[in-house]
């Protein structure tokens, strides 16, 4: 049997590189100041809880694949060690799992998430209203597809890289479904609820229900508990 623990995530504005404080900015414009101080606070509280679920646990041989990552090797590490020194949990705890024997994979398709690189940048340059609105028209009109594709190269590269008798770690965004993509033949631990973490996000962003909001956030940084 091959077991992969997978990670539903919330992306911080470091886990981003160079669009992440165009990002971050646009969020905290549509969210307000306040919501957004919570939930980067948050965000950093449901880090250290998936830190302490690995911290106590033997990960020698463990393959880790990241949402993001074009290169396993040197050359994925040394991406790694650039994001981690930049302030991100999600990669100072994947330099945490290599340092205790675990092996970073490529996950990414080179072709696919430098495609919706370029649409995300489109949108949080634009600067007219038209330009906007044209950006905007077109990533959510290729959102959906370019995600599902980015989803199926995933999974089929877990499919093709996890061998019997090993386990692996996934870190993926709350909007990404690998699952459905996984060989029957792969235990899959999952963390966290991923539709409990993407309606967390769409309600710091663009819902106004603060009981809600407090509730969700409430999951986020609950315990882990494996389902």
């Amino acid at each position: 049997m091959k077991k992969l623990y997978y990670v539903p995530t919330i992306h911080t504005e470091t886990d981003l590189g160079s669009i992440g404080p165009d990002v971050s900015s646009k969020g905290r414009a549509v969210a307000g100041e306040e919501r957004w101080k919570d939930h980067q606070q948050t965000v950093s509280r449901f880090w250290d809880l998936v830190a302490g679920y690995f911290g106590g646990m033997d990960v020698e041989g463990m393959k880790i694949y990241q949402d993001g990552l074009l290169a396993g090797g040197e050359l994925g590490m040394n991406i790694v060690h650039k994001v981690a020194a930049d302030g991100s949990k999600n990669y100072r705890l994947i330099l945490e799992l290599v340092d205790r024997g675990a092996t970073l994979m490529k996950t990414e398709s080179e072709e696919l998430l430098i495609k919706e690189y370029k649409r995300i940048l489109e949108l949080t340059k634009a600067e007219s209203l038209l330009k906007k609105s044209a950006a905007l028209v077109k990533y959510r009109l290729g959102k959906k597809e370019l995600t599902r594709k980015r989803d199926i190269f995933i999974a089929m590269t877990i499919n093709g890289t996890l061998e019997e008798g090993e386990k692996g770690v996934v870190f993926m965004g709350a909007y990404h479904d690998i699952i459905p993509g996984l060989s029957a033949d792969i235990e899959v631990a999952r963390l966290k609820d991923r539709k409990k973490l993407l309606e967390y996000m769409k309600e710091v962003t663009i819902g106004r229900d603060d009981g809600r909001l407090r509730e969700l956030a409430e999951y986020v940084v609950s315990p882990i508990a494996v389902v």
